[in-house]
């Protein structure tokens, strides 16, 4: 007789019923198997199960994402800012998407094995496992229409940002409040970070303050740090050090020319941004360096803001490659390339005994008349270095 915590029913039926206590090492096999896809619908009762899974196989999944397995992961829930920070917890490994009031919750493994949540009405939850080919076949063509009609988690996290009350702009004064809410800011983000230091010392200032550690903790997540700084060899050493050589969630772009304002300004999943002036560039703190700060999650003022970092960034790249280019031009300055002369025999194709008697020498397409260019001669081409380097 079979145990309260595993009931299966007859092999031949490919289902098995399972107790939530297993539901761990059940989703570890299951994705053990996996060869192309992963995909998950879940609301809120299972998120709890869910993430406990991942927790415990967190090494497994990274992997399977990367080369050379290349295995899809992709999860629908309904993303409300209750769950906001749970739903950030998978976007860690999976393409996360959003469905407004979704019921239901399963897994499929590729086209094989299907993984679904049972609560009966007492409140007992187990799980339900299936290989039957027929049975997973209807569910992954209900998961396809699914993740078809599904929003991706960014534009839904905007979505939520954009909604949260009244568009609101805020004035700060105090260095302690506003490295405050720096902090805040860059640990709400759930997906991007974009953050222009206009000055040197702004950027080191920041370093010391801690911002650039914070940054380096949120990009340790999913979210995309982009850093914009004024060109400093200096600057580079600390960035590559301390960002880049860490994560490679953390991209830092040079700007080459000096902005007309002072300013630091963030920008948190286009959703806020705070700007902060500059008021002297020789100080080492928040409070000697900067001077009047504006917070807006108001959508004009961050798309603004927004799209004037998105236009310094592309000004930034630009000149990167425009120094990749001249460094490439570099490695040939200098070189001198020698002269060559060719000797061609000009050989009729209807009569080769000619050949040896129409000799001519060459060096360059201009040198040849008319007549030569409707020519139809074949020419055979020998050469041989002269004393003095060159080829004759």
């Amino acid at each position: 007789m079979s145990s309260p915590s595993s009931i299966s029913l007859p092999e031949k039926e490919d289902f098995q019923i399972i107790d939530k206590s297993h539901f761990s090492k059940a989703f570890s096999t299951a994705i053990s198997n996996a060869t192309n896809r992963v995909d998950c619908i879940i609301d809120g009762q299972t998120m709890k199960f869910l993430l406990e899974a991942i927790s415990d196989n967190e090494q497994k999944l990274r992997q399977m994402r990367n080369y050379p397995y290349n295995i899809k992961l992709r999860c629908i829930t309904e993303i409300t800012r209750a769950n906001i920070n749970e739903c950030k917890e998978l976007m860690k490994v999976f393409e996360v998407y959003n469905i407004p009031s979704l019921r239901g919750n399963f897994m499929l493994v590729d086209n094989r094995e299907y993984l679904a949540y049972l609560r009966n009405g007492s409140g007992r939850e187990r799980f339900l496992h299936s290989t039957d080919p027929f049975f997973v076949d209807s569910q992954r063509f209900m998961a396809d229409a699914l993740f078809m009609s599904a929003m991706p988690a960014q534009q839904r996290i905007i979505e939520i940002g954009r909604g949260s009350g009244n568009e609101a702009t805020e004035t700060i004064s105090d260095p302690a409040y506003l490295k405050s809410k720096l902090v805040e800011m860059i640990q709400s983000a759930v997906y991007e970070i974009a953050v222009l230091f206009s000055t040197k010392n702004s950027f080191f200032v920041a370093e010391r303050e801690g911002i650039l550690a914070e940054l380096q903790n949120a990009s340790k997540n999913i979210t995309k740090v982009k850093i914009l700084v004024i060109q400093d060899e200096e600057v580079k050493e600390v960035s590559t050090l301390k960002l880049k050589m860490l994560d490679q969630n953390v991209q830092v772009n040079y700007l080459q020319q000096f902005l007309p304002t002072k300013i630091i300004m963030l920008i948190v999943d286009q959703t806020m941004s705070i700007t902060s002036e500059i008021k002297t560039d020789t100080e080492e703190g928040f409070p000697q360096s900067v001077g009047l700060s504006t917070f807006s999650n108001s959508e004009s003022t961050v798309f603004s803001n927004a799209s004037k970092f998105d236009s310094l960034w592309i000004q930034a790249e630009l000149a990167k490659q425009a120094q990749a280019r001249k460094a490439y031009f570099q490695v040939f300055k200098g070189l001198k390339l020698k002269d060559e002369v060719y000797n061609r025999a000009w050989t009729s194709s209807g009569n080769s005994n000619d050949a040896s008697q129409s000799s001519s020498s060459y060096s360059s397409p201009s040198s040849s008349s008319p007549s030569d260019a409707s020519s139809t001669a074949i020419p055979s081409t020998s050469t041989h270095r002269s004393d003095n380097g060159h080829k004759s």
